[in-house]
């Protein structure tokens, strides 16, 4: 029952904060009045966040531990890494996060979902994710390698999606920023 109370108030805490992102990105980045604020892309973003960051990455970091004992645990890793069990674990968890799953899943299941809510076929979705990919995915490591390295050693697991919701709306307003520019130079 926990887990399920939880779940919802991390994905209405990642959907609001999706939402405020992108009219905040649209408003202050592109210039637009509130009244034309592109809703159904608003609304895309907020179901992205909420389902992606709420739901997924409650499931997906909680595997981290997991796999970071069963690196850590070879006597190659113990050795070079004997009185820092809890900061390696963190750095197992950044790395995997940061070099397996947002490469191969958030950034694709961004570009794909969040298109295809706002009626954009899939094949143009992955066209706008190949053309902007390198800038995206080296702005994604720049902003979420620092931070996810401080979340996965300083934050108490319980509150690592909370935090990851709370920094998402800078990191919203970025992505929304990459690609609504590359589409307007189109």
């Amino acid at each position: 029952m926990a887990w399920r109370a939880t779940i919802k108030k991390d994905v209405l805490l990642s959907a609001t904060l999706g939402i405020s992102a992108d009219i905040f990105c649209q408003c202050i980045c592109e210039q637009k009045e509130l009244r034309s604020v592109d809703t159904r892309r608003a609304f895309a973003i907020a179901i992205f966040s909420g389902s992606y960051i709420g739901v997924a990455c409650n499931y997906i970091y909680s595997l981290y531990p997991r796999l970071s004992r069963i690196v850590l645990s070879s006597n190659v890793m113990q050795k070079m890494l004997p009185d820092c069990q809890i900061r390696a674990q963190g750095l197992v968890s950044t790395v995997t996060d940061n070099m397996l799953h947002v490469p191969m899943l958030y950034l694709p299941s961004y570009f794909i979902s969040v298109g295809a809510m706002q009626g954009i076929p899939i094949s143009e979705s992955v066209n706008d994710m190949r053309e902007s990919w390198w800038r995206t995915l080296g702005s994604c490591y720049m902003f979420w390698l620092p931070f996810m390295a401080f979340n996965f050693t300083r934050v108490p697991p319980e509150m690592r999606v909370k935090a990851v919701a709370g920094a998402n709306f800078c990191w919203t307003v970025t992505l929304d920023y990459i690609t609504q520019q590359r589409k307007s130079k189109d």
